[in-house]
Order: structure tokens, then sequence, then C-alpha cells
């Protein structure tokens, strides 16, 4: 279960970087392009879904702080052991 966790939160965390490793990029397009409307369409779909995911992230991470899985007790006989 923690591998599991410990590899999901590093996926995670190579998507924020690379996030942040193109959104100079999109800077730079909004720029080049500032009075043509289908790249601002574009770049809106973009932060709004970057918006998307740090808010997943947030509400995620708040409810597993405000509801944390009680602690488990060793199992000493039975299936889920």
């Amino acid at each position: 279960m923690a591998s599991s966790l410990t590899s999901a939160f590093r996926k995670v965390v190579e998507v924020l970087e690379e996030i942040g490793r193109l959104l100079p990029q999109f800077e730079t397009y909004t720029t080049i392009f500032h009075e043509n409307k289908t790249i601002h369409n574009g770049l809106f779909l973009f932060y709004r879904d970057i918006l998307n995911l740090h808010g997943t992230l947030l509400n995620f991470f708040a409810n597993k702080r405000m509801h944390p899985e009680p602690d488990r007790q060793p199992c000493r006989i039975g299936p889920e052991c």
C-alpha cells in the first residue's frame, strides 16, 4: 500500500514538474498571438485544466488530512494477512 502511494505521489510530482517546464512557453504564445482568439481559447483550456488538477489535488490531500485512516493493527491470523 505504501509503495503504491509513493509511486502515485511521484507521478503527480512528475506531472507538476512537466507543467512547470511548459508554462513559460505558453506565456510566449500569449505574447506572440495576443490578437488570436483561437490561441487564447486553447490557452484558456490549458490553464483551466491546470487549475482543475490543482483543485483535485488540494481536495484529495485536505480530505486525507481531515479524515486520516485509522491506525491499522498488525494482522495475527486470517485471510487479510
